[in-house]
């Protein structure tokens, strides 16, 4: 139990979309979510409110406030095609202008889960992402529960977001405990876009994980969100919060992540005719996500702001857009058997202001008796121009914004992070290896144990010399 501090509420649905980017992004670049497709499995919806048009519905549905908002923060046109509010616009406001596809699903009547995921991934859904700000009885422990969670994204790449809970501890969803997932914590912004004033005062659920993992992956908003509610074809609500606000916000952020990934804003030259047909893996969203996203200055364990309150920042669009044009993206282009290390030459101009590297690799699911739940380990390691300087993904990162050289090896986590603030000018290395494999990481693969990932990097462009993704022997 505890009591927050009282405050008036705030309506600002419209907030959001100036923080996140989504206003730059369109006015600047016309994106705003045209051919996203995405599902918010929630638990019922108003399906017939006057800001969503078109929605296409997985299964049978009650009606509830709770799914209505959510639904209505990635998906709702606000004033967009002539009625309702445009407080409400969502990132993604389906409608002529933005013809995005929102999906909805009743928790209520889910059944087999792998099965209604695997159903996203053919007609008539092909569903790029999934939203869920609900799951199971709280727990601090990896489970049974997270364990298919992993199993899920592990086996058909699909990128899902899980709320973290709002207990104000560790006590948790047991799927936002899962490595593959997207889990999402909350942060009060007080009606405001200063962040001076944002806190985690004791509300959203907390990380690490039981073993040591950080947790929550990113965070967003956490109250007073203007949003769709039921009761009515044209009810909203001025107070929807907790981290299943801040879910569907970074859902949103993610969606426009694939349309610009469609666009070929990164250089990677994706294939097909359909934003998901180009879309990237599972793993390679949720590094685009985590390194674009804005952290909060902290100091310290203890800090309110510490990392495991606001997990690698607030993703966003605008910080993503004005970075890829010096950026590196490996989209699961490589493969490596035990041993084995890809290595990547990058070019830092000088007066640079931070270099961002970000490794992602699917893993297995974990075992919910050990004490570790990574089952596979891959790491990341990143080199200076001087040849000396290194800094291992994540080392002193947990007590403040950057890293810190030297140190040794990640072998917890499956996301790892090296942010470098002005970094020195000339070609830095970048490597991730293959340190430990313990049971297949990539499915695709034949006959053959091994691992694959997904990099971006930020802050720096590939080196127009070097082999792409060359792979050496220890």
């Amino acid at each position: 139990l505890w009591v927050d501090r009282w405050t008036p509420p705030s309506d600002d649905m419209d907030l959001v979309r100036q923080d996140s980017g989504a206003d730059w992004l369109e006015a600047n670049h016309g994106l705003c979510g045209t051919g996203v497709r995405g599902e918010v499995l929630d638990s019922g919806i108003q399906g017939n409110h006057q800001d969503f048009d078109g929605v296409l519905f997985h299964g049978a549905n009650d009606v509830s406030s709770h799914g209505t908002s959510t639904f209505g923060i990635v998906f709702g046109n606000g004033a967009r095609d002539g009625d309702g509010n445009a407080q409400a616009t969502s990132h993604m406001p389906s409608s002529t202008g933005c013809p995005s596809q929102g999906i909805f699903a009743d928790y209520g009547f889910l059944g087999d889960r792998f099965a209604h995921t695997r159903a996203l991934k053919g007609a008539p859904y092909y569903a790029s992402f999934q939203s869920n700000s609900w799951g199971d009885s709280l727990a601090t422990a990896y489970n049974s529960i997270s364990q298919q969670m992993d199993d899920i994204i592990f086996q058909l790449d699909m990128a899902i977001l899980q709320s973290q809970s709002n207990a104000g501890s560790q006590q948790s969803r047991p799927q936002a405990w899962a490595k593959n997932v997207i889990s999402v914590g909350g942060i009060r912004h007080y009606g405001t876009l200063s962040t001076a004033d944002d806190s985690w005062p004791g509300g959203a659920s907390i990380g690490p994980a039981a073993d040591g993992r950080i947790k929550p992956d990113v965070s967003y908003w956490y109250d007073g969100i203007y949003t769709t509610t039921s009761g009515s074809t044209s009810s909203y609500t001025t107070s929807f919060g907790g981290t299943s606000a801040a879910t569907p916000e970074t859902a949103g952020v993610l969606g426009l992540m694939l349309e610009m990934w469609s666009e070929n804003v990164w250089n990677t030259n994706p294939v097909g005719g359909t934003v998901y047909e180009r879309q990237p893996t599972f793993s390679t969203l949720k590094a685009l996500l985590v390194n674009n996203a804005r952290q909060y200055t902290f100091s310290g364990t203890s800090h309110d702001l510490t990392r495991t309150h606001q997990g690698w920042g607030r993703p966003n669009v605008q910080v993503a857009r004005e970075r890829a044009a010096r950026s590196l993206v490996v989209d699961q282009a490589t493969r490596l058997t035990v041993g084995q290390a890809a290595t990547y030459l990058v070019d830092v101009l000088p007066g640079e202001g931070e270099l961002k590297v970000t490794m992602v690799y699917p893993d297995p699911p974990g075992t919910t008796s050990a004490s570790l739940h990574r089952v596979n380990d891959v790491s990341l390691k990143v080199t200076a121009p001087d040849g000396t300087t290194t800094y291992h993904g994540n080392n002193g990162l947990l007590a403040g914004n950057y890293s810190t050289a030297g140190g040794s090896p990640d072998t917890i986590d499956t996301l790892e992070n090296v942010f470098v603030q002005a970094p020195a000018a000339g070609t830095w290395t970048l490597e991730v290896r293959a340190a430990e494999i313990n049971q297949d990481g990539y499915l695709t693969s034949r006959n053959i144990t091994d691992v694959t990932f997904s990099l971006v990097a930020t802050g720096a462009a590939l080196h127009v010399d070097a082999p792409e993704g060359s792979d050496r022997e220890p």
